[in-house]
C-alpha cells in the first residue's frame, strides 16, 4: 500500500536536525508544519539542550514547505521551558490553535552524550494563538508537571504530549513519563500515561 513519496514532501532545514513534525491546515488555506530543530554542528544529542520548535508553511499537504519562523524560541532560565522546546503537536479546538510541546531548562552544557540535567527537567506545556502564525501565548507553569509523589510513574520527567478530544467533549492527553524507581540519572521505568481535562489548557 505504500506509494512513492514526492520529493516536495521531504522537508529540510539546512544546518539543522529536523524532528517531531506536526501538520495542520490553517484558516488561511495554507498548511503549517511545526517541528523540532537543533543545529547539526552541536551534535545529535544536543536536542536536549538546544532544540526549538520552528514553523514552516506550504501550499499543499505534500509541500514544498518553507521555513517561516521559530514559534517557541528560548526565553530565559527564569522560565520552566526557557531553554528548550521540543515534541510539538498542533491542534485546533474551537477558534483557537493549541501547540503542545515539551520544554526544559538546565545547566546549558552541550555534550556528545545526553545531558541528564536537561532531560530530567522535561515538562509538558501548551501555547495558544488565534492563528498558526502566532503570536503564541506561553504560560509560566507547565500544563502537566511531574508528580510530587516519588513513587509515582511520572515522578522524574515527562514529555511527548499527544492529545485528542473525546465524544464526551473531554480532552485526553497521552504522554511519556519516567519514574524514580530505577537508579538516577536515567531513572525508570519509562511508561505512557493519560491525563484528562474539561479544557485544552
Amino acid at each position: 500500500m505504500m506509494q512513492p513519496i514526492p520529493a516536495s514532501a521531504a522537508f529540510h532545514d539546512p544546518g539543522y536536525f529536523v524532528w517531531c513534525g506536526a501538520l495542520i491546515k490553517g484558516s488561511d488555506g495554507k498548511y503549517h508544519l511545526f517541528y523540532s530543530r537543533w543545529k547539526v554542528a552541536d551534535g545529535f544529542e544536543s536536542w536536549v539542550t538546544r532544540s526549538e520548535v520552528a514553523h514552516a508553511i506550504g501550499s499543499s499537504l505534500e509541500g514544498p514547505f518553507v521555513f517561516h519562523d521559530v514559534a517557541l524560541p528560548a526565553r530565559g532560565k527564569e522560565f520552566w521551558d526557557g531553554m528548550v522546546t521540543h515534541n510539538p503537536t498542533i491542534h485546533r479546538f474551537g477558534k483557537k490553535y493549541y501547540l503542545y510541546y515539551m520544554g526544559n531548562l538546565g545547566n546549558g552544557v552541550v555534550m556528545s552524550t545526553l545531558n541528564w540535567d536537561h532531560r530530567n527537567n522535561q515538562r509538558i506545556g501548551v501555547a495558544v494563538a488565534d492563528s498558526p502564525n502566532g503570536p503564541w501565548k506561553r504560560f509560566d507553569t507547565p500544563l502537566v508537571d511531574v508528580s510530587a509523589d516519588a513513587n509515582a510513574p511520572d515522578a522524574l520527567c515527562i514529555s511527548n504530549p499527544s492529545i485528542t478530544q473525546g465524544p464526551d467533549g473531554r480532552f485526553r492527553l497521552l504522554y511519556k513519563a519516567v519514574g524514580k524507581q530505577k537508579p538516577l540519572p536515567g531513572g525508570g521505568p519509562v511508561v505512557h500515561l493519560m491525563a484528562t481535562s474539561d479544557s485544552p489548557t
